[in-house]
């Protein structure tokens, strides 16, 4: 039995979430959770321990100073197949 997006979405730690875009992705198979605020690229070497699947919980502290490297991190999940990006709101 595969765990989707939608039941992670459901989880009481997350009763106060909000979907704010990828509605199309609530099916997508999650294989594991990436808790990281570190930047992300498919040049560095730790690329090689992303896998297709992967849902990421962050601050996107860091990407909130530029577009492009938010707009970077955004292609990196999207080039790796990520199933999720869930964005910690620390207001």
């Amino acid at each position: 039995m595969s765990i989707l997006v939608r039941d992670v979405l459901k989880l009481d730690l997350l009763k106060d979430a909000r979907l704010i875009a990828g509605k199309g992705g609530l099916d997508r198979e999650v294989s594991r959770i990436n808790f990281t605020d570190c930047p992300l690229s498919t040049d560095d070497p730790g690329y090689s321990l992303v896998q297709r699947g992967d849902l990421y919980i962050l601050s996107l502290y860091i990407q909130s100073q530029s577009e492009a490297e938010l707009c970077k991190l955004i292609n990196f999940y999207i080039q790796t197949g990520s199933a999720c990006c869930i964005v910690i709101d620390t207001i």
